[in-house]
């Protein structure tokens, strides 16, 4: 065993694949539409942290954070999490249909083709309001 807690595995299993799932498995099957789909999982969470309008909505003052999303690709889930340090994902062997090909972070590009193009620390802290009343 390790000692190092900065070896052991992070990261939430399933994070990375839970919009492609969620679109799969709901928009793509009727489950649910794919405007209720962009609200859970953009304007409802900036408005639960206190982050809304600034993010979580396209408009004039808000940053530019986009996802390019191609609802035709096909794909299977890899055996592994593509970005946490986790050997294994929850829906390992998955077919799914739908997956990002661009991400935009306040305009720069920091995801393309499933390679991320993103320098370490270029994140930055929001402060935000927690209101779970959305």
């Amino acid at each position: 065993m390790d000692d190092d807690v900065f070896s052991a595995p992070h990261g939430i299993p399933g994070l990375d694949t839970m919009f492609t799932i969620t679109y799969s498995e709901g928009v793509n099957k009727g489950r649910i539409t794919l405007p209720h789909l962009v609200k859970m999982t953009s304007e409802n969470p900036a408005r639960i942290f206190g982050l809304y309008p600034k993010k979580g909505t396209l408009a004039i003052g808000a940053d530019a954070d986009v996802v390019i999303f191609d609802p035709a690709l096909c794909h299977r889930v890899p055996d592994k999490n593509a970005f946490a340090k986790i050997d294994y994902s929850l829906y390992e062997g998955f077919r799914c249909f739908g997956a990002p090909t661009l991400v935009i972070q306040r305009g720069k590009i920091i995801m393309a083709d499933g390679a991320i193009k993103a320098d370490h620390g270029q994140g930055r802290f929001l402060a935000g309001e927690f209101a779970p009343e959305h």
